[in-house]
């Protein structure tokens, strides 16, 4: 039965083994489940939204209204995140783990406020 697992992923649109250990527990579900295309239901797919901490310090190629604009596009069902989490018929869920812009109105649920960078969390002169 393996093989025909094996077999089955390797058909994917992907190189071989590209997923790494995502195919491997796609393998141990599929032996598992005593089938060549295992199913996942219940599912669903998490985002984390957050600011890189290092846009205060001017490094970050883009800034933190980007991240705004991301979430607001995401919570208005209009990302690439949301049709490939219809496609595969799961429920999207947004989760706030440190945006530093204002809340999105209807947004995800915040684990934290803001980001931090090494530079304020340890200082500036310490490795």
């Amino acid at each position: 039965m393996i093989d025909g697992i094996r077999a089955h992923l390797d058909a994917l649109a992907k190189p071989r083994g590209a997923m790494g250990r995502l195919e491997a527990l796609a393998i141990e579900l599929a032996q598992t489940q005593q089938r060549v295309d295992a199913r996942t239901f219940p599912r669903r797919a998490v985002l984390f939204a957050a600011d890189h901490g290092c846009v205060g310090e001017g490094v970050s190629a883009w800034p933190s209204d980007v991240t705004q604009m991301m979430v607001a596009t995401i919570m208005g069902g209009r990302a690439t995140s949301n049709a490939l989490a219809a496609a595969a018929d799961c429920p999207l869920r947004l989760v706030d783990v440190g945006m530093m812009g204002p809340r999105v109105t209807g947004g995800p649920r915040s684990a934290m406020r803001g980001s931090a960078t090494a530079a304020r969390r340890w200082g500036r002169n310490r490795p």
